[in-house]
């Protein structure tokens, strides 16, 4: 019976951590594509010793090198950890500063206890607080945040491409296999008909899944925003007291240029993040909303909070009345 090296199990179990149904998947989904495009079109339709077909097969081979990359560094890049000590005086004064209490300045986490910065959220799954968080992805399996948006982000771009790439091999080879019956051998049609329409399936899905997210997050980049501050935007907007939100926006190039760096070598390459600390972000200023989400100006700002503290008032009890259940 064969028993494996002790040396290589130990070796899994303290790796164990990286192991993730979804991340499975994902490589399964990137391996399958790649051997789509290379095994079920360019051998039969070009050879892969000829001059295109070699030409395709290097794209192609390139593209999953850098599919990988970015997945690796996704997956191993820590998306930011709250630093000890960062929260000092000057911060303080940096949020307490509005008119108005203003939603996400720094406070403490109510599940681990540490100052969060500006944009920090807690993550369940990592149980710790994460710097401009995002989201977690199951598919890479780990917590989007600061130092790791970038990778996420170029994942889904060049996943989107390489499933594209496919596709149009795909359907090409489709319209071979109906227009040219001689370059089918005898008996391979329909077999080879299935195979098609299961690889196309696979493409097309892998493709819908990829530009999904990747639409979705070039869009939020362009605005500076992210996934948690979209889905809160609704719970602030109707709290029954004024918030106010930082708004990050510095125009759709700047924003940009913030995630994915200067240097137009840095735009295509999983090169390094480009949030600095990811505790200190530029911003346009302070926003405030009314129920509707109508943009106040200062002077409704403070109108709205006259009328809370006029309310306040209101329902206090009068000087000297003993509030229910109290003891002289």
């Amino acid at each position: 019976m064969f028993r494996p090296p002790p040396q290589l199990v130990r070796a899994f179990f303290r790796h164990y951590e990286y192991i993730h149904p979804g991340l499975v998947v994902m490589v399964f989904g990137i391996v399958a594509v790649w051997r789509i495009g290379e095994d079920l079109c360019v051998a039969p339709m070009l050879g892969k010793e000829s001059a295109s077909g070699t030409l395709h097969v290097l794209v192609m081979r390139t593209l999953l090198v850098i599919v990988f990359t970015c997945l690796a560094r996704a997956r191993l890049v820590d998306p930011g950890s709250v630093p000890e000590g960062w929260f000092t005086q000057d911060e303080h004064e940096r949020a307490t500063r509005g008119i108005a209490p203003v939603y996400g300045v720094p406070q403490p986490c109510q599940r681990c206890g540490v100052v969060k910065p500006e944009r920090a959220h807690h993550c369940s799954a990592m149980n710790r607080c994460v710097l401009r968080m995002d989201h977690y992805c199951p598919w890479v399996g780990n917590c989007v945040g600061a130092h790791n948006h970038k990778f996420f982000l170029q994942l889904t771009l060049y996943c989107t491409v390489s499933a594209l790439y496919v596709i149009v091999f795909v359907l090409f080879r489709f319209r071979m296999l109906f227009q040219d019956e001689t370059l089918v051998p005898a008996g391979r049609a329909a077999s080879d008909t299935i195979s098609l329409l299961v690889a196309f399936a696979w493409c097309l899905l892998c493709f819908g899944l990829s530009f999904h997210l990747a639409r979705n997050h070039i869009l939020m980049a362009q605005s500076n925003i992210t996934s948690i501050e979209i889905a809160a935007f609704p719970r602030i907007i109707s709290a029954p007291r004024v918030l106010g939100i930082i708004n990050y926006d510095l125009g759709p190039s700047r924003n940009l240029r913030m995630m994915f760096g200067d240097s137009p070598l840095h735009w295509f390459l999983p090169t390094r993040g480009h949030y600095g600390d990811g505790i200190h972000f530029e911003n346009s200023g302070i926003q405030y909303f009314s129920d509707e989400g109508d943009l106040l100006t200062e002077d409704e700002v403070q109108g709205a909070l006259e009328r809370e503290q006029g309310s306040e008032h209101k329902d206090a009890p009068p000087a000297g009345a003993c509030a229910p259940h109290c003891e002289h």
